[in-house]
């Protein structure tokens, strides 16, 4: 988290901002497959060429070193991996995701490993986009803090994104105006959105661009505005956040001068100050010996059909997965996507019988004993297909998610407080990840916790969220109240 004591320097919001973001301008090197580039926290899959695609996964663990060490002063390295696909043509990343307007997306799922998707930015250092360290730094982010309001996890992100490195001198520069914000700066008029609109707002993203684009400006100031002004109190509020602390009570706590009005008077003289503070500090980042693979050909239509379901590209998942099977009738990820698509009732067996082919192919493999595990006809065969997925994936978000529900039904209270603890640090906190993190809790008797980590679940969700439960439908505060009382007394 932010801290006191470290190096900053001004920079004001002219025409200094284009000097420090200044790199020459080159064509993405384009590679003739996919490549597959392993580092010590990434699986970087890429159409590059090799040495760009060997670039680009440097690029990918220095911004993570900032991020760790200046940004989080972490004193232990988050675990886990993070998947990230580079495209170097932008247009052909558009064959995955439509929207014109979009350059990188990150999709979390329950029970999967995060995937950033993004495309070569000739604009930027080894060509790796603004977007790509912006999701970078949400995965990090919910390793530290798993609850977070959407302007926290957005301004963070944001201020976040602008990670330079020189490998020459091994200087990190952190937190510069954002180009996207230099040119709202520069906009005559310029004002912030009504901080009691963002903090009413359940996501970042709606339907009204504008309000989008206002939303992500607002967050960012007011991020940049705290560091800058209020970093003790700032400080103190990431620590509830890491708590589980519902966030509006942990701000009253930390800001009780600064309501919304107050804020909106504080960032407009902020604005009109001109001025942004950002940090300079020395960082060794991580080397690694380069492990870089080029795919088959049905290995690439494999990747190209998960990557494509992972993102909601129905029909190419489909094709793509098609012609990897045609090519290779056991490809790993084409069948992965296959056994995606066999969700749903009456399906069960031909579950199974995919999740068997796949580990007879792929005995090594983690994901395909994961596969098993699911889709397993007795428990002996799912708990031998979890502990080879556990050996082989120890702190996967599929496997970490079996396990805790496997303890939860063991009435193995340890196991299922370590399993929860990882696994809310690995995945969205979605409603179900919640429900075993609260059980877990109200299993090993840490009653008040449950009911603190339960309302502050509560208050992400909109008040009209509802949950179907032993047949009746109730508020999803309700329902995760209920599972905390199940095993604990009233208060």
């Amino acid at each position: 988290m932010y801290e006191k004591g470290r190096e900053r320097a001004w920079l004001r919001w002219g025409s200094a901002i284009g000097a420090v973001l200044a790199v020459g301008c080159r064509s993405a090197p384009r590679g003739q497959a996919w490549l597959e580039v392993k580092s010590p926290h990434f699986d970087l899959y890429t159409d590059l060429e090799q040495s760009a695609a060997l670039d680009m996964a440097h690029a990918l663990e220095e911004s993570r070193a900032v991020l760790v060490r200046v940004a989080w002063r972490a004193a232990s390295d988050p675990q886990g991996r993070t998947q990230v696909a580079v495209f170097a043509d932008e247009d052909r990343f558009h064959d995955y995701v439509p929207s014109a307007h979009t350059k990188g997306v990150a999709q979390s799922a329950v029970g999967m490993e995060r995937l950033i998707a993004t495309y070569w930015d000739e604009d930027r250092p080894s060509g790796l986009p603004r977007v790509a360290v912006h999701e970078i730094n949400h995965d990090l982010s919910h390793w530290f803090i798993p609850l977070q309001p959407a302007w926290y996890s957005e301004g963070m992100a944001s201020f976040m994104e602008g990670v330079q490195y020189d490998r020459a001198t091994h200087r990190a520069i952190l937190g510069e105006v954002p180009p996207t914000m230099a040119r709202v700066l520069r906009t005559p008029g310029r004002t912030a959105g009504s901080i009691q609109q963002m903090f009413d707002a359940p996501a970042a993203v709606s339907e009204d661009a504008w309000a989008t684009s206002r939303f992500y400006f607002t967050s960012w100031l007011l991020v940049h505005y705290l560091m800058n002004h209020q970093d003790e109190p700032f400080a103190q509020f990431q620590r509830d956040l890491a708590a589980l602390r519902d966030w509006r009570e942990a701000w009253s706590d930390r800001f009780p001068k600064l309501g919304p009005a107050a804020l909106d008077s504080s960032l407009e003289e902020y604005l009109d100050g001109g001025q942004f503070n950002y940090l300079v500090e020395q960082v060794d980042a991580p080397t690694f010996p380069p492990r870089v693979r080029t795919l088959s050909p049905a290995e690439g239509h494999g990747l190209s059909a998960w990557i494509a379901y992972r993102l909601g590209a129905e029909d190419l998942a489909d094709e793509e997965s098609n012609t990897a099977l045609a090519l290779q009738h056991v490809e790993l990820n084409a069948l992965r996507t296959r056994y995606q698509s066999l969700r749903g009732p009456g399906r069960a067996k031909d579950r199974l019988a995919l999740a068997r082919q796949v580990v007879q192919a792929y005995p090594e493999s983690g994901e395909a004993w994961l596969l098993l595990a699911r889709a397993g006809d007795s428990p002996d065969e799912r708990n031998r297909a979890l502990t080879e997925a556990h050996q082989r994936m120890p702190d996967h978000p599929g496997v970490l998610e079996l396990l805790a529900e496997a303890a939860l039904e063991a009435e193995d209270p340890s196991a299922a407080m370590q399993h929860t603890d990882l696994l809310v640090r690995r995945t969205v906190l979605s409603m179900q990840v919640a429900s075993l993190r609260l059980r877990a809790l109200a299993m090993n008797g840490r009653c008040d916790e449950g009911r603190q980590v339960a309302r502050s679940v509560a208050a992400t969700y909109p008040k009209s969220c509802t949950v179907s439960s032993n047949g009746a439908t109730i508020s999803c505060a309700t329902y995760l109240e209920n599972l905390v009382r199940t095993r604990c007394p009233a208060e």
